[in-house]
């Protein structure tokens, strides 16, 4: 049997660092309107699908269409959390400073700041289909979470000088990957809630938190990402050690219960069972 690793527009160098690292699974993509590329072989373990809701005759499948469409499409992500009182940004239109959106967005991109109605008004003209109240965050988290574990913990980065209130790739940010001892134990349980409401079985959860305003929430899911880049030759060995888990052991779930942060740390818990 093989196994695939599935992507579609995006994602490629990123699978292609992960599956450089994993036996008989190979990487196909598929885009809208193409083909498989290449040809997906005949019989097929298991399909492990990276942000794209194609699909390919396996006899297991990991990450389901319906989760990675409803994730993909940021606003509606948004109101599934709130539904199941995972804590994000206040959705709302009147509470300014606000934050508009449009529902599909990546790389930090599609950001309007509005502070009056006609702002609103404009924002919504320009492809804005969801607002939220601005969360005065001080620091901004990835957790990747797969099956209930912590895969990657890291922490969005700026430059010193920095001085503005939007964290993305435009205005310098980065990433630097932050240990176990680092990590917030009530982060860490929001972004594994968020991945689990949504029916996903891993993505990459964005957190602020650390309020200049003590009357906003200590952290806030801004999104989840169902393909991150992957910025390291360690993160991706993460991921294939998980993938290889998951094809291993088919196990789709685990419900954990930690007062450590590190104990959700799915590199320490694949340590102890080759032990």
């Amino acid at each position: 049997m093989t196994n695939v690793l599935l992507h579609g527009k995006n994602g490629r160098t990123t699978c292609e660092a992960i599956i450089a690292k994993m036996e008989d699974t190979v990487l196909i993509r598929k885009r809208v309107g193409r083909q498989f590329t290449p040809a997906p072989p005949e019989n097929v373990g298991t399909l492990i699908r990276w942000a794209v809701p194609a699909t390919i005759q396996a006899e297991k499948t990991f990450q389901e269409r319906g989760a990675i469409s409803l994730a993909f499409n940021k606003g509606e992500a948004r109101e599934q959390l709130y539904h199941y009182n995972v804590p994000i940004p206040m959705l709302s239109e009147t509470d300014f400073p606000i934050i508009g959106r449009p529902a599909h967005h990546r790389a930090g991109q599609g950001f309007f700041w509005c502070e009056t109605l006609e702002d609103i008004e404009k924002a919504r003209v320009n492809g804005a289909t969801y607002f939220s109240q601005f969360y005065p965050k001080t620091r901004e988290f990835r957790f990747h979470v797969g099956s209930g574990y912590i895969l990657i913990g890291s922490e969005k980065m700026m430059p010193e000088d920095f001085d503005g209130k939007i964290f993305n790739y435009e205005n310098g940010a980065y990433f630097r990957r932050v240990r176990w001892s680092e990590w917030s134990l009530d982060a860490v349980k929001i972004a594994i809630r968020a991945v689990k409401v949504l029916g996903l079985t891993y993505g990459a959860v964005d957190i602020m938190g650390y309020p200049t305003d003590q009357n906003f929430p200590p952290f806030v899911v801004a999104e989840v990402n169902t393909s991150p880049s992957i910025s390291s030759d360690y993160n991706a060995t993460l991921y294939a050690e998980y993938f290889s888990w998951l094809i291993k052991t088919s196990s789709d779930w685990f419900d954990i219960d930690a007062e450590r942060p590190q104990d959700f740390a799915f590199r320490k818990y694949h340590r102890r069972e080759n032990d």
